[in-house]
This record gives C-alpha cells, structure tokens and sequence, in this order.
C-alpha cells in the first residue's frame, strides 16, 4: 500500500482514504498501489424548456503510482443557462473534467440544450434536447464521447385548441 499525503485523511481499520472535495496535491511518499475514485462533474441544464445537465463520468480503478506530486483537479459543475431577458433559450455549460495528474481523468457531463438552441454539448453523457418552437419533437441531445447521448426534448404547446 502506498503512503500518502493529501486532501482529508480517514482511516478504516487497515485503510486510509484520502479524500479531495477540492483541488489539491496529492504526494506519494512510498510508491504502490492505489484504489482511486474520480467523478466528473455534471452538465448544466438549458432554460426556457431546456435539457438537463449530463451526468459526469465515473472512474474507479486501480493504479500503481510512483514517488512524487500529482496535481488532484476537482471539475466544477457546469452552470445553468443564465435566466436574463436577455438570454432566453440560452444552453448550459459543460460540467468539469476531474483529474489527477496526467494519469486519470473523469469527464463532465455534457451540457442541456436550451429553447430553440442549435445543439447541445458533449460530455462523457451528453447534455438533454430542449424544445422547439419550430418541431413538435424537439431537438436531439448532445452525443456522449463515451457514455450515453442526451434525450430528445419535446415540444409541447401550452395553448389548448377547441
């Protein structure tokens, strides 16, 4: 097992877990192996009858590292869409990447469509369709580079007819 210093340290019988909510360095005194869980933040959702965010990526795996200091980056979740007069239909942002160094990266999710938008982002899941005003299927969510594309929106019309 490998010693390390870094993030908050709990310790579970035989195990110590370090824990990042932020970003940090994580330092490997003795070099082994090491159990490490990444989540990528999620994609913020579209207004105005927008998609949802994508979820982030999962990464949970084991690897051996060497002696030395490993820059720990914890992805930010994407922003909604602003909700300003002046944005309306606006899309979301994609959510961050977290990493740790070079060796793992958990992708964010895609961002979610907003009103009439013309395309949503990809991200590890791709952000949702939004509605539209010009196709009663709304419009196709972003792809996902290695998880899930995001939902087709729906365009439903508020007015009652008869």
């Amino acid at each position: 097992m490998a010693n390390l210093i870094g993030g908050t340290v709990t310790e579970i019988g035989a195990d110590r877990i370090n824990t990042f909510t932020s970003s940090g360095t994580l330092t490997v005194l003795d070099g082994g192996l090491v159990h490490i869980l990444a989540v990528g933040a999620g994609g913020g959702g579209g207004i105005l009858g927008g998609g949802g965010g994508g979820s982030g990526e999962v990464v949970d795996t084991y690897v051996i590292l060497s002696p030395g200091t490993y820059t720990v980056t914890i992805g930010a979740g994407g922003a909604a869409a602003p909700s300003a007069s002046g944005s309306v239909g606006a899309n979301g942002s994609k959510g961050g990447n977290t990493t740790v160094g070079v060796i793992i990266t958990a992708e964010g999710g895609g961002a979610g469509r907003g009103f009439n938008q013309a395309a949503a982002t990809n991200g590890f899941s791709g952000g949702g369709g939004s509605s539209s005003s010009t196709t009663s299927a709304g419009t196709t969510g972003g792809a996902g580079t290695t998880g899930y594309p995001g939902g087709i929106g729906v365009y439903d019309s508020p007015f009652l007819v008869g």
